[in-house]
């Protein structure tokens, strides 16, 4: 008699696998029965990590670099250094809010403002990203 037969489920082919390795209690069990390995044969990130140093160790009087090199890049997996970047992109609004006044002035309007006062534009843009920033440090 199988397994399956014997969980309760019928042996017609249909994948019960799946099924049953999405089920939070058997999830659960399966965590415990690793962490009971774990125990048994003493095996834990602390000693894995320590494995390592000691054999980088060896390689250094053994004079191997590459050895070296496999054992320290082994390391930087374990501690998650080789996990993908995350980029923080931030978008200035101030500069935004500027450039929409602009874009809905006419051709005309924006001819006679830049020869009125070129460097009052200049410093609106200037004072709304300072005051962006202001709000983003604070």
């Amino acid at each position: 008699m199988t397994a399956l037969r014997l969980a309760g489920y019928s042996e017609n082919g249909n994948d019960y696998e799946k099924v049953l390795l999405r089920n939070p209690k058997i999830q659960a069990a399966i965590k415990m029965l690793q962490k009971n390995y774990e125990r048994s044969v003493v095996a834990s990130r602390q000693k894995v990590l320590e494995g390592f140093l000691e054999a980088i160790e060896q390689a250094k009087m053994m004079s191997d670099p590459a050895v070296q090199i496999a054992g320290w890049r082994e390391i930087g997996k374990m501690c998650g250094y080789y996990a993908p970047e995350v980029k923080e992109v931030n978008i200035n609004v101030g500069a935004k809010r500027v450039i929409s006044q602009l874009e809905v002035m006419s051709d005309d309007q924006l001819l006679d403002l830049i020869e009125k006062d070129q460097q009052a534009i200049e410093g609106t843009a200037r004072l709304v990203a300072e005051e962006d920033q202001k709000r983003s440090d604070g």
